[in-house]
């Protein structure tokens, strides 16, 4: 992948009306895991697993431990690079970025490591996959498209669209609680804010 912008670490992250607290030093709490750097990690609703990106084994690959950091398993084996774990809320499905094929497209795979399927298959860069809260669709940042920004399809791949409007330059995009708003990270020119796009409005929008 080459597009790996990061928020800016001083800013909490904020979803529509959902605000998430900065933690302090005291409350934070490193896992025990083996050797090897992890990123992105994610988790299901109420569940008691992690999944997360990490080149432990030599290069970028999905795994998923137990919620104290313990028993990591390799869930994807493959020469490209993988990245972007998200769980779905019910945890019966993850989506990831995989450039297996050439460049970044979408996946879906079971917990146990069964049951890939290549969600979107275009030339364009997509990234950072996230499951609205009813999961029953991916928002996801692509390039395809005049400015790289948000996108959203269903769960099986089919209806893409570009979440307007076009003119932002938008990546990660995240679900509100009842799956109607996305927020986005937005670049203003000179930095990244979060801002609030109408999921509602891609219904009438071509992707």
């Amino acid at each position: 992948m080459t597009f790996r912008k990061r928020p800016n670490p001083r800013r909490c992250a904020v979803f529509l009306i959902v605000v998430l607290p900065c933690l302090s030093a005291a409350s934070v709490q490193p896992l025990e895991t083996v050797e090897g750097p992890a990123e992105n990690p994610d988790a299901p609703r109420g569940g008691s697993k992690i999944v997360f990106q990490s080149e432990r084994d030599g290069n970028m690959e999905i795994y998923i431990m137990n919620a104290d950091g313990s028993e990591p398993v390799r869930l994807t084996d493959h020469p490209a690079e993988e990245s972007y774990p998200a769980w779905s809320p019910l945890g019966d499905k993850i989506v990831f970025v995989s450039d297996r094929e050439g460049n970044g497209d979408i996946y879906l795979i079971s917990p146990d490591g069964s049951g890939l399927e290549r969600l979107t298959s275009h030339p364009a860069e997509d990234s950072a996959p996230r499951w609205t809260a009813d999961g029953q669709r991916i928002v996801f940042t692509s390039s395809r498209g005049a400015e790289r920004g948000p996108f959203i399809m269903n769960a099986d791949g089919t209806d893409v669209r570009r979440i307007p409007p076009e003119s932002w330059i938008a990546i990660s995009p995240g679900s509100s609680p009842d799956s109607t708003m996305v927020a986005v990270e937005r670049d203003g020119g000179t930095d990244w804010n979060f801002e609030e796009a109408v999921q509602r409005g891609a219904e009438s929008s071509a992707g």
